[in-house]
């Protein structure tokens, strides 16, 4: 709020930045939080892939 005053907004002015400052930053949070979800998911699938693999060489020795 006190960036849009000085930037010389009042009243309704001042309410839709304030609005779309906010809806920026939970557009921010949403992304940083589907990319940490995206990151975790490909970690498991490379372990999963990890362990099938470890599993099939020990498949192969039996």
């Amino acid at each position: 709020m006190d960036i849009g005053k000085s930037l010389g907004l009042a009243d309704s002015e001042l309410r839709a930045f304030v609005k779309e400052e906010q809806e920026r930053e939970r557009q921010e949070r949403l992304e940083a939080r589907q990319a940490e979800k995206d990151r975790l998911d490909a970690e498991r699938l490379a372990k999963e892939a990890e362990r099938q693999a470890e599993k099939d060489r020990l498949a192969v020795r039996c």
